[in-house]
Order: structure tokens, then sequence, then C-alpha cells
């Protein structure tokens, strides 16, 4: 052996030590989530079990409520809920008895009357919570359940602006996996061969609804992983973590798939693995993105190949009329849902839909109002409240950057059977951009058009527009509006600048920034910024696709 060799070993031999030495830290920091993972995937949650979860915690939703305000808020010194509380003059007495009297959702509607609620930007803690003379400093962590053992820490995905952490837990996990395995019998998914199309850790996508589906038994088959850019992929500790979940699970005997790097340019890898397992098996499910579904289905349909028996789940989008049409044309069927990282599950897609993206909210863990001045029939902004011990995130009529409409009537599909019976459809952001499954906050948006590109193209701030649009194949479109008086612009160097500015953030956005980029989800347009049905000229706008 050279020298040369030598010294790559030596370099090689400690760099495996120290891989080796930050998983065993890793472990440590996590040992009471690893140490439960194999419980966790060992006990099957069969359907009948999981009916019998969500109507125990319907019965007892009100009472599950007071009892999680009492010991994460009241008994909480340090709650950012209760100087809200206090000035509304709530004590928890007022609020038990005002549960008893209006109903949860009543009650929570005074509250939020009487400036009990958290905006998106305070629920992050980027902005102090301000209501009259009343200012509370918080951060991120300040809405942490305290009753809530340490977990993984996943990232938002930069969805509201800069990403934030959210705790990992397996017990929120089980709670959730309650709707998948209803989900499955529903659908008739129980056998069907089942493909993922998800970025792997930070974003929590991916691990999330693999662990929740093994325990419902409906392991996926393959992970594709988003995911492939060196500079957009994870730092050190999600790469060591991803590695450890592996591990466990496999030391369980309960392997789960391993995340596959999958570009958008590598689409046709997807689409292969549908038609194939659709000719051998005559069914199949996929789930993934919006964006990507819409993907996959046009790609197949420019191969003239049939979808018929292929199972679409899909989420993180708005699945538009437009959208639907695209995959249903190739003989799939797709399903929504609506989930967040910090609240978990939300709504589930209705078995008899009357409206395209009609869902039924999970009330039994989850409550949602809208404020009491809404247009009937119009989306207004949604609150949310947590009513479980178990979720990452004590919520009183937190609003995470959602619209949507809330109602009921009578479907007949198995959610209504069970009880869940408030109807969720036309869920819109109200506070985000949107492109390929990625969000990010307005304010972010609003910095690059009012100091980043005046300083670096010139113009003023009301020579750009940020334009949220769908173009007539379904695929989603961030597109930038310039003044076509301003002169020449580098669009390219532009795009790249907002790609760049996403990178810089963090681990959230680099992930956000690596799919954008792939999808070229931001387009530039020469066209003057325009306002909007009541005059105003805002920064962005979300806007339906000409036809």
């Amino acid at each position: 052996m050279n020298n040369a060799e030598a010294t790559a070993n030596v370099g090689e031999n400690r760099s495996l030590l120290q891989s080796h030495g930050d998983l065993a830290r890793l472990f440590v920091r996590h040992a009471g989530f690893l140490q439960d993972l194999p419980r966790f995937l060992r006990q099957p949650l069969d359907v009948g079990e999981a009916k019998e979860t969500i109507r125990r915690r319907l019965a007892s939703r009100a009472a599950s409520f007071l009892q999680l305000a009492k010991t994460a808020v009241y008994d909480r010194a340090d709650s950012p809920y209760r100087p809200l509380l206090r000035q509304a003059g709530c004590d928890y007495a007022d609020l038990e008895a005002g549960v008893k009297r209006h109903g949860l959702e009543g009650m929570l509607s005074r509250l939020l009357d009487a400036g009990v609620w958290v905006a998106l930007e305070e629920f992050k803690g980027r902005r102090p919570i301000r209501r009259g003379g009343l200012e509370v400093t918080t951060s991120s962590e300040s809405f942490e359940n305290p009753l809530v053992p340490a977990g993984y820490g996943v990232s938002t995905g930069g969805s509201t602006g800069r990403s934030t952490r959210t705790r990992f837990a397996l017990d929120f996990l089980a709670a959730r996996a309650c709707y998948d395995a209803v989900q499955v019998d529903m659908l008739n998914m129980r056998g069907m061969p089942l493909a993922i199309w998800y970025p792997s850790l930070p974003a929590s996508t991916g691990i999330a609804n693999t662990l929740r589906y093994t325990k419902v038994g409906c392991r996926p088959q393959r992970w594709f992983n988003m995911l492939t850019d060196v500079r957009g992929g994870p730092g050190l500790e999600s790469r060591l973590a991803q590695r450890g979940l592996l591990w466990v699970a496999r030391l369980a005997g309960r392997p789960l798939p391993r995340p596959e790097p999958t570009g958008l340019v590598d689409i046709g890898r997807v689409v292969d693995w549908v038609v194939g397992t659709l000719e051998r098996e005559g069914r199949c499910a996929f789930q993934s993105y919006v964006s990507h579904a819409v993907r996959v289905c046009g790609a197949a349909r420019a191969r003239r190949q049939s979808l018929a028996g292929l199972q679409i789940v899909v989420g993180s989008e708005p699945l538009t009329a437009t959208r639907s049409r695209e995959i249903t044309a190739t003989g799939a069927t797709v399903y929504p849902r609506y989930m967040a990282t910090e609240a978990g599950t939300i709504a589930m897609g209705c078995g008899n839909p009357a409206e395209t993206d009609e869902m039924h909210l999970v009330s039994d863990t989850l409550a949602a109002i809208r404020p009491a001045d809404s247009e009937p029939g119009e989306p207004a902004p949604l609150y949310l409240s947590s009513l479980i011990g178990v979720m990452p995130k004590i919520m009183i009529n937190v609003q995470l950057g959602d619209m949507g409409l809330l109602g009921g009537r009578a479907c007949g599909c198995d959610w209504e059977a069970l009880g869940l019976t408030t109807h969720l459809s036309c869920v819109r952001s109200c506070e985000r951009a949107c492109g390929e499954g990625m969000a990010v906050n307005g304010t972010l948006m609003a910095r690059l058009i009012d100091e980043v590109f005046p300083a670096r193209y010139g113009g003023t701030s009301v020579d750009y527009q940020w334009v949220e649009t769908e173009s007539e194949g379904g695929m989603a479109r961030l597109q930038l509006r310039i003044a076509p008086d301003l002169g020449p612009v580098d669009e390219g160097r532009l795009v790249q600048d907002v790609l760049e500015e996403l990178h810089r953030m963090g681990e959230g956005e680099r992930l956000m920034a690596e799919v954008w980029r792939q999808a070229g989800t931001v387009m530039v347009v020469r066209e003057a910024p325009r306002p909007t049905a009541r005059g105003k000229m805002l920064p962005m706008l979300v806007e339906r696709a000409r036809r």
C-alpha cells in the first residue's frame, strides 16, 4: 500500500468512526423513541379497533379538551394562552362552564371573539402576540405540548416561511393511524401494492406515512425520494435519523422501504413501477403531492398507458377540478387528504363527495371554527384547536394560514357512519404561495418584492407581483409578474435568486428550493401587476387558470 492509499484509508476510517459516533449520540438523544419503535411496528392496528377508538374519542371530545386545557395551559405558568385567557376574563371554571353551556365549538367561538386566538406568525414565534395593550413574546417552542415525550424533530418544510421543528412522537402517529386504517378499508387498499413519492427527513411526510401505513398492514413497497441534489439534501442529523429509523425497524423484523433518490427527471421510474404493477397485479396504489400525481398521470398518458386500477392518494395542495380531471382521465381514481405537521391529520376525503375536494374533519382530535362574520358559502380562515394529549402542539384557535368551507350534509360514507359529520371543502391558503406541495409564507414573498428585487433589478415594489396559478394541465405555478416598462431583466438569474434565498434559510427551505428547481415552479411573466377586484394592489395573488 502506498502513502496516498494509506492516507485515504485513514481518512475513510476516521469519517466512518465519526459517523458511528454521531449515530450513537443520536440514539442516546432519542433513546425513548427508538426503544418504542419495535413495539409500534409489531402491534398492528385493525380497522375495527381504529373505528372504536374514533368513536370513543368523539364521545369524550369536550372532556378531553378541558383536561388538556387544565394540564397544559392553566397549570403551566409559561403557557402563551394564559395571558390571553386572563385578558378575556376566562379562568378554568369559566371555560368548563362555557363548554357545558355553549358546546365546545360555541365556547371556542366566544373565545375567538374575545381575542383568544393565535395567528400563524405568532404560532411560529416570529412575532409577539398583541391584543390591545397585551403583548406576549413567544417562540415556536412556546406551544410545545408538555405532555408529549421527546421524539424526533421534523421540519415543517418551510411551508410558513422559515422552517421550524416539531416533535415527532409514536403515540401521535398511532392516534392518526386510525384514519389510515379506515381509509385503507374504505378504498379497498388492503393487499394493494403501494408506493409513495415524498422527501426523506427532515420532512415528516415520507417517514410518517410509511410508519402509519405499516402500522395498519399496508407497508409501502417503494419510497421514491424527491431529494436528489446534495445542496438541497438533508443535514447530517436528518440523514442519521433516517438511517437509525430504518436500522431499528429492520432489527425489529419490520423492515421499511429505503428512500430511493427520484427527482422529476426520473419520473419514468415511478411510471414504470405503476404500469408494471398494474400489468402484474391488476391494481395498485400511489401517494404523493397533487402536482406530482398529475405529472405521473401525464407521463403515463404520453405513453398511451391506461391507469385503470390505480388508486391515487393526494395532499399538500388543493385538489382542484382541473387536477382531478387530469388524474381521472387516465382511468385512475383519486382521494384527497388534508394534513399539517403541527396538527397532524385534519381531514380525510369523503367516500361519496359532492365536491372534488370534499373531506370530513377529524373532529375526534381537532375542533375547527370560522369567524362569526364569515360570508356563507365563501371560504374563510380556519381556526384549529387540539383535543387530545398526544398532539405535539397545544392549539387553541390557531390559524395555520388556511381557509375553507365548513358544513354538513348526509353523504352516507364510512366517515359519516363513524360520527365525523363535519364536512370541509375549498381548502386554500390565505397566507402562503404553494407549488409542488411546497408552500412558502407570504412574508418572505413580500420581502423579496419590497427589498430584494428593486435593489437588484431596479424599479419599485409595485413593479413586481407574485401570482399563484394553475396551468390548463392542472400544474401549480408560481408566476412573478414584472412590469414590462422596467426594461431588460435576466429572468434566469432572478429565478435563481429566489431559490438561493430559500436555500439560505434552512433545511426545510433547501428541500423546497430543490423541488421547485426540478419542477420549474417559479416563472417570470412580463406583465403589469394587477389589482384585486376591489382595487387593492397586493404583493401576492391567487388566480384561476385561464381557459
